[in-house]
């Protein structure tokens, strides 16, 4: 029956929301499959081919490359082989920031495709959520790496997931009872078990088990301090029952020590990934564990004194040129024994993942808070925990914050946290940096 569930799904399901999305993941995933087989010579040809088209969409249509490109004296023409791309400046995380949409949001992608476009957000460790624009090909092709990168750990098309994280979890707004449906019919067509990161207490932990033993999940997927955490009680408990194929860590650093005690808990290897959500640049850690291998068919990955760049190749929305991601690596010179011709980086340095401590010390993971801070029109922010009772959230307002978004602030937060944690809002010009010159979306004074 498991199987004819799981053929129902490729052959129907995913063919469906495919055409009712207009999304043609599949298409990309049988080709991905293909691709990471080809020679090398092969991989940098498509990469030089989507070098020199993004770059001419981007100063044809996009006043921000334009203007730079002129600056640096630079014309598409300029740009023929990937050693070129060294001639192009270097996008900043602030440069996005200050030109969105109007200056960095491609003309007539946006007069011709307004259909097909996607609102992307993501957080990082810096504080200051960040918007843009994602075309049906690069959100479909996200999800194709995805599959791919997955599959190293024995998913199949059809396999049943749990998602053990938060960015995709977070309600819209006020939590109607349309994005709660919307979440659940969601769930269901990708077959996943939507397990937040939100609320990691003592109480939350005992329904995650339930539903994890019912589920039984193929693999879980999700951010490695909560897996950890998740790990920990199980192991605490002398839970041994939960045994999916793999389990696949993302959206934060992944360390020995969480490695080690997931792979024991829940008996089976862990794959390590990696996703720059603004560039679709992806790396996925596979079966001979050497690395994390390139998605190099959606962009090219630079490293420059340690910090990673990535240009996406396919993005033609919002392009993202040489863009410094803020995590660091360093490529791996060798192939790997899999077989695969994709690139080989290290493991990230970067995107440490951490909790706020609420009632009962419930963990709710700093990763999971970035769609919120988007969608509340917030320019920067900063969480201080004074105490276990006491947070202080910094804000940076940004155009259109109203006390509305103040509310839905303080309700998230409270309906994460639990009852009797003392919530203060201060509005501030300016987020302090730590001595080492970074800064930091929480501060733990306890």
């Amino acid at each position: 029956m498991a199987d004819l569930i799981k053929l129902a799904y490729r052959k129907l399901i995913f063919p469906a929301r495919g055409i009712l999305s207009g999304y043609y993941t599949l298409k990309c995933f049988n080709s991905l499959m293909k691709s990471q087989y080809f020679k090398e010579e092969k991989l940098l040809r498509i990469q030089e081919n989507g070098l020199r088209n993004i770059v001419k969409h981007a100063y044809e249509t996009v006043p921000y490359y334009h203007k730079k490109f002129k600056e640096f004296n630079i014309k598409p023409s300029d740009i023929k082989t990937l050693k070129d791309i060294k001639k192009l400046p270097v996008l900043t995380r602030r440069e996005v920031f200050d030109n969105f949409p109007m200056n960095i949001v491609s003309h007539s992608y946006v007069k011709t495709h307004k259909i097909g476009l996607t609102l992307g957000f993501t957080g990082g460790s810096s504080g200051d959520p960040l918007k843009f624009y994602k075309d049906s090909l690069t959100m479909s092709m996200l999800l194709a790496c995805q599959w791919r990168g997955w599959g190293y750990g024995g998913y199949e098309l059809g396999d049943k997931i749990a998602y053990l994280g938060g960015h995709s979890l977070i309600p819209f707004q006020e939590s109607s009872l349309k994005s709660r449906l919307n979440l659940k019919f969601a769930s269901l067509i990708k077959r996943i078990l939507p397990l937040s990161s939100y609320e990691m207490d003592k109480e939350t932990m005992n329904n995650y088990i339930k539903r994890l033993r019912k589920y039984k999940p193929d693999i879980i997927v999700g951010y490695s301090s909560a897996l950890k955490f998740l790990a920990g009680y199980m192991e605490s408990k002398n839970i041994k029952d939960i045994n999916p194929k793999s389990v696949h860590s993302t959206s934060e650093m992944l360390f020995p020590d969480q490695r080690e005690v997931i792979e024991k808990n829940f008996n089976c290897e862990l794959f390590d990934g990696y996703g720059t959500g603004e560039a679709i640049v992806s790396a996925f850690e596979c079966e001979k564990h050497n690395g994390l291998h390139l998605t190099a068919e959606t962009g090219i990955t630079e490293i420059v004194d340690g910090e990673v760049l990535v240009t996406s190749t396919l993005n033609r929305a919002t392009p993202f040129i040489r863009y410094k991601v803020g995590d660091r690596s360093k490529f791996i010179d060798k192939k790997c024994s899999c077989g695969r011709s994709l690139p080989l980086i290290d493991h990230i340095k970067g995107r440490v993942g951490d909790f706020l401590i609420g009632r009962n010390n419930r963990r709710v993971a700093t990763t999971a808070l970035t769609l919120m801070f988007g969608q509340a029109k917030v320019r920067e922010y900063q969480l201080v925990q004074e105490s276990k009772n006491k947070i202080i959230i910094k804000i940076i307002k940004d155009s259109g914050y109203s006390d509305k978004k103040t509310d839905y602030i303080l309700n998230s937060l409270r309906r994460w946290l639990g009852k009797g944690i003392n919530l203060e809002i201060q509005f501030t010009d300016k987020i302090p940096l730590t001595k080492a010159g970074k800064k930091l979306v929480l501060v733990k004074n306890i």
